[in-house]
């Protein structure tokens, strides 16, 4: 009886992994050749001809920011220098009671303004205004704290531009992010209503008053299991979902939305603790229902740069709640769970979410307890599992090593010492690493069928500087 029961939980593995790995190669073939023609289009078009051109579209660039007294600075100085012809920096002070407010005020020269605003989304109350004297696209909201998409929202009423970019305190932007980005968007306004950029981990870079002075990979190795993660999810994942119109995240750190459709659909919820990933797919879902067309679409440029924790302690704390916030945003949209009216969205990506975001790290760790159980007591022999999870290490490291080329062949990113250092650490990433992720996950999926709301904010990387460019 035992033997039958551990063979077949064996084989819904195997039919697990098999399924999800021909998923992935399906992705990674349609990232390909999504990269390829993009890489193709910035060789053969110059697009620092849309600085000089009357089609380029104006962005209202929001920073949400609470006790960011460490990078507030750099990330506000990063999108000032952006090289477009027009946008704004909107910063919204959320109730900080650090010295975040005190050194924006100083370092911009920020006075008191009264400033009209069109409040469109309901938010919670606005403490003053600001306005640089030194920028005259900067302005400054001091709220009382309310929460982050409390803060974008108002960042939202504040703008006055038609598209908008929402972005982190602690992300850096390529000085071209708005242009690779937005060139898209001249393309087809009238559809893209989304568009998420590629975003890196930006531990070990070397930054002066916000301009990235020397890219290198993260000294820390938590970071950099979580630079080889990005670099794989975003050019083998992302990019082929967003081919099928099923792009599920448009992320928090680079996310570029067109505001009416913000308007439309309610803005950012503050009911969930992640509101980048509830705000795809409610997207998705309402304009669906609408009968609205629409595209939500990811570009493989890299265009920004955001901290990731270098402890067990904060890395678990952020991905509790980003596995919290998949739940609590899956269960609120299963309806359209293999639903037809839903298009790919229904058919692929929920199901997808749900298989693999909720159920597949039950279904990983419980796969390897048991065949390892049936090892030990010898049910299985032990070369059946080596080969199994060999087969998996490899082919995380294949999807890497493919990951990492076209980005550097297309953008030039790495040097060919980290390119190997890279491809090596994904040989460990997948067994120490994203087993570790699956426990969290899994008590982080645990805890949000608890109700469990806590933020668990992470303490700030200080920023590597120099005086010296290099």
């Amino acid at each position: 009886m035992i033997i039958k029961i551990l063979w077949w939980i064996f084989w819904v593995s195997v039919t697990y992994f098999t399924c999800i790995n021909i998923l992935y190669t399906l992705l990674l073939v349609s990232s390909i050749i999504q990269n390829r023609i993009r890489s193709l289009q910035v060789r053969f078009e110059d697009i620092t001809q849309l600085v000089h051109s009357w089609y380029t579209i104006p962005v209202s660039i929001i920073i949400p920011a609470f006790n960011e007294e460490r990078v507030i600075i750099d990330s506000i100085y990063s999108c000032l220098k952006l090289n477009y012809p027009e946008f704004e920096v909107i910063v919204i002070n959320d109730g900080s009671t650090d010295s975040t407010l005190r050194k924006m005020i100083e370092e911009f020269d920020l006075i008191p303004l009264d400033i009209i605003h069109r409040n469109q989304i309901k938010t919670g109350p606005i403490i003053d205004t600001y306005s640089s004297r030194k920028y005259q696209n900067l302005l400054l909201v001091d709220k009382t704290n309310s929460g982050k998409a409390d803060s974008l929202n108002i960042g939202v009423n504040f703008s006055k531009y038609r598209y908008v970019c929402c972005t982190d305190a602690d992300s850096l932007f390529e000085s071209d992010a708005l242009l690779r980005a937005m060139r898209l968007v001249i393309e087809d306004p009238k559809h893209i209503v989304g568009l998420s950029g590629q975003v890196m981990i930006r531990n070990g870079l070397i930054i002066d008053k916000g301009k990235i002075i020397k890219r290198g990979l993260p000294k820390n190795w938590l970071a950099l299991f979580q630079f080889v993660e990005y670099t794989r999810t975003f050019l083998s994942h992302r990019l082929g979902w967003s081919w099928l119109g099923s792009l599920m995240v448009v992320s928090g750190a680079f996310g570029i939305w067109r505001r009416d459709i913000l308007i439309k659909i309610g803005g950012f919820s503050g009911e969930t603790v992640c509101e980048d990933i509830e705000l795809t797919f409610r997207c998705h879902r309402i304009l669906m229902e609408k009968r609205i067309p629409y595209r939500i679409i990811s570009i493989p440029d890299p265009v920004c740069w955001t901290e990731g924790p270098q402890s067990l302690k904060n890395l678990s704390a952020q991905r509790n709640r980003w596995q919290r916030v998949v739940v609590e945003t899956v269960l609120r949209n299963a309806n359209m769970t293999l639903n037809p009216a839903y298009g790919c969205v229904g058919m692929l990506g929920m199901p997808y979410y749900i298989l693999y975001e909720i159920l597949g790290p039950f279904i990983e760790i419980l796969s390897y307890g048991l065949v390892l159980f049936g090892i030990v007591y010898g049910y299985f022999k032990p070369e059946l599992f080596i080969l199994f999870l060999a087969f998996l290490i490899f082919y995380n490291a294949f999807l890497v090593m493919i990951s990492v080329i076209i980005q550097d062949y297309g953008y030039g990113i790495f040097r060919w010492k980290d390119v190997a250092k890279l491809i090596l650490v994904s040989l460990t990433e997948y067994v120490v690493y994203h087993t570790y992720l699956n426990l969290v996950r899994i008590k982080g999926t645990f805890d949000a069928f608890r109700k469990v709301k806590r933020w668990y904010r992470f303490e700030r990387v200080p920023i590597e500087r120099t005086n010296k460019k290099i």
